[in-house]
């Protein structure tokens, strides 16, 4: 089994998780194509071109759809993902993101713990391709 198909199948918590074995073919699109024939409700995240901070938070609010996030700031975040009712899960896909966490890696783990946090609103975060270790777990063959 793949590690992308041991994701849409379940195998994976959720969690953000660094995917730089990805097939080079395998770009933000095609796995959210992918992942939505399997059942899943996916979207990419841009971070290319992101300032910082700010604007990641805003970028990951539009990908779970929340909003109220007044000043753009990691807590106004977390308040909008702890108020998300139970759905299913959402994999959120990049793959232009080592600029932006090589520049501000702690604000990157901080807002991926924040969206991956919620039990009852699941989130897989898959960053695509190689960049910096950021403490994230590898997608891999389980």
């Amino acid at each position: 089994m793949t590690a992308l198909a041991g994701l849409l199948a379940g195998a994976t918590p959720p969690g953000a998780y660094r995917w730089p074995t990805a097939p080079p073919s395998y770009d933000a699109g095609r796995v959210v194509r992918v992942a939505g024939r399997a059942g899943w409700r996916a979207t990419r995240l841009v971070a290319g071109g992101l300032g910082g901070r700010a604007d990641l938070v805003a970028s990951l609010g539009d990908a779970l759809e929340v909003s109220g996030l007044h000043g753009h700031n990691l807590d106004a975040l977390e308040e909008r993902v702890r108020a998300l009712p139970a759905r299913p899960p959402l994999l959120v896909v990049c793959d232009d993101w080592a600029d932006l966490a090589a520049e501000h890696p702690r604000a990157t783990r901080g807002a991926l713990r924040v969206v991956t946090a919620h039990e009852e609103a699941p989130t897989v975060v898959l960053l695509l391709g190689d960049g910096p270790d950021l403490g994230l777990p590898l997608l891999d063959r389980r």
